[in-house]
């Protein structure tokens, strides 16, 4: 083969792999449905939107809209808000030491009036961890799907979800080092008993990790706790038979970057890394990843949401506040102030890579709103062993590293230029014309309704197709959810059979 021929299939691969790179990007920053709604006003207006949580109403109305609540009496409304936010309330939930619960939840199902539920979904929501807060054991930001649709959450640990019924996965503070990572259950996840994955026993997959000859540490985004954090996720199922589903999450608008590729966004053929047992590292030398198969059943789609603290610590102390929850059909983005490009939050300090070089998040665009929190960096050690005499058995499981790494990821700043611009109010879908620019997505992270009836108390039929008069806050686009809930007690019972493993 003569050397021009090897450069010119060198030229085609790369361009071939930078294409596949740019079909798989995600919008960032205020390139979402938010720039349209400042402060979020008229979300629940918009044609793209399904459910919008504001937490403006009294709190037996907020607790009336959601079908499985556990622990109301650990839940209460505050006045402390996100910056930008147009509300004046946000909603607490609070463990508190000996009060003999393991937490709180709010649950609920999104669906369409015709279908089962969504092939694609985000969720955006606020969450405020306290500043001394103990350490959580499980936590919801989380979206799923169960088939048929379940009016509780239905989740079982230690295995192997089936294709034809459930998934469900989350974005979770991971351990004692407080970082952002996936936390996923599907059918075809690894196991922690053999370093090809294989075994009976499955915990939640972890993504954002470094090499075994880093001990796994974890990589993604620091958790800032007493501060407000923009929380974004999204899922979109496989078509059946194909292994082609994605999961994706946002710190503050933005997208996980390490090593010069996108960390936070796995579908088919991105990011590139490698499995080691339950835990995969990206790593640019690696192989793609091979993407999801959620399900093998067309009627199992993403169709509900899932906000919950959980401890097995009678003795800890947890306060959790979320504000601002919104689900739809493509990215939400942080709240947007309206006085311009935000560039994205997370800009003014984001940290660097593995090597521990301080990155270079340059923020873009505006001068106000989300205006440089701190970088993100970093996620927390796994480090975790079944407890003896759960689902995983009474052998231990090899701790995974657990420790924090040295330096945090930087999340950088996409440089939006102008903010949302075009696209105003409904758009049909559009998600106007300020999409973020990006400079570089190197590991410093430089580029970077028809209102269906609510429930009412305790999860049942609100009747008929009664619209929600305070706003719009709380509807389901879709339609109403009819029948009874199962009690709250119901999350417990089913966490203690998520959650029987400890983190270190």
């Amino acid at each position: 083969m003569s050397l021009r021929l090897v450069r010119t299939s060198l030229a085609v691969a790369a361009l071939l792999c930078c294409s596949a790179s740019l079909l798989a990007q995600e919008s960032e920053g205020d390139a979402g449905i938010a720039a349209r709604h400042p402060g979020d006003q008229g979300i629940d207006g918009d044609s793209e939107v399904v459910f919008v949580e504001d937490f403006e109403a009294s709190l037996s109305e907020i607790l009336g809209r959601w079908e499985d609540v556990t622990s109301p009496d650990s839940m209460s409304l505050t006045s402390d808000v996100p910056a930008s936010s147009s509300g004046t309330n946000s909603l607490r939930m609070h463990k508190t030491p000996g009060d003999g619960t393991t937490g709180a939840a709010l649950y609920r199902r999104i669906q369409p009036s015709d279908a089962e539920g969504y092939e694609r979904l985000y969720a955006r929501m606020y969450v405020k961890i306290g500043a001394a807060a103990d350490v959580i054991h499980h936590f919801g930001t989380n979206l799923g799907g169960n088939n048929p649709s379940t009016r509780w959450p239905m989740v079982s640990a230690g295995n192997r979800t089936d294709g034809d019924s459930s998934f469900w996965t989350g974005i979770e503070p991971y351990g004692e080092d407080w970082r952002w990572d996936f936390y996923t259950y599907w059918m075809e996840m690894r196991s922690w008993e053999n370093d090809d994955g294989s075994g009976d026993s499955c915990y939640g997959n972890a993504f954002l990790r470094d090499t075994a000859d880093g001990d796994w540490e974890p990589i993604g985004p620091r958790v800032r706790r007493g501060e407000w954090v923009c929380v974004e996720m999204m899922v979109q199922v496989n078509d059946l038979g194909e292994s082609n589903g994605e999961q994706a999450f946002w710190i503050d608008g933005q997208l996980i970057r390490d090593g010069g590729q996108i960390v936070s966004h796995l579908g088919p053929g991105y990011p590139n890394g490698s499995w080691l047992r339950d835990k995969w590292s990206p790593e640019p030398a690696g192989h793609p990843f091979e993407g999801f198969r959620w399900r093998t059943a067309a009627d199992l789609l993403v169709n509900y949401v899932w906000l919950y603290v959980y401890t097995e610590e009678d003795s800890y102390d947890i306060p959790v506040q979320f504000d601002d929850v919104v689900v739809a059909t493509s990215y939400i983005g942080p709240l947007y102030s309206g006085s311009g490009g935000t560039g994205g939050s997370g800009g003014s300090s984001g940290t660097g890579g593995r090597s521990g070089s301080s990155g270079t998040a340059s923020s873009g665009g505006g001068s106000s709103g989300m205006s440089g929190s701190p970088g993100m960096g970093g996620n927390a050690g796994d480090g975790e062993r079944p407890a003896s005499g759960d689902a995983a058995g009474d052998s231990a499981r090899p701790a995974s590293g657990g420790g924090a790494g040295e330096s945090d990821r930087g999340t950088g700043a996409s440089s939006a230029t102008g903010g949302s611009s075009a696209g105003g109010g409904d758009s049909g879908g559009a998600r106007g014309s300020g999409a973020a620019g990006r400079s570089g997505s190197d590991s410093r992270g430089s580029g970077g309704n028809d209102a269906g009836g609510v429930p009412g108390d305790g999860g049942g039929p609100s009747g008929s197709d009664s619209t929600n008069d305070d706003g719009g806050c709380g509807c389901l686009v879709a339609g109403s959810l009819p029948g009874p809930s199962l009690p709250g007690a119901a999350f417990t019972a089913t966490l203690l059979l998520l959650a029987r493993r400890r983190r270190r």
